[in-house]
């Protein structure tokens, strides 16, 4: 009749955790990207410094377009940004 028995369908479904991310002892169809580390020749990565990022964004506008990766920067920087505010001191007066 073409009606699949449930078993068939039970046995096709693949384990996944609430973000969507393949779990661990899942097969993957290629996991070599597990061991790749970027190393880059000549280019240095500075520490994250909020001093430096709101003395350099001061008076600048930023847009972040896309999806829920955009978001979750957006999201994250603004935590960041809000940490060093509500540690600053307050003004003087």
């Amino acid at each position: 009749m073409g009606v699949r028995p449930a078993a068939a369908v039970v046995q096709q479904q693949v384990r996944v955790d609430p973000v969507g991310v393949q779990l661990p002892g899942q097969r993957a169809a290629d996991t070599a990207y597990t061991k790749y580390s970027w190393k880059p020749r000549a280019c240095t990565i500075r520490r994250f410094d909020r001093a430096y990022f709101k003395a350099t964004l001061r008076n600048k506008v930023v847009a972040f377009v896309g999806d829920s990766f955009s978001r979750n920067l957006q999201q994250a920087i603004a935590c960041e940004l809000a940490w060093t505010t509500a540690s600053s001191p307050g003004p003087a007066g």
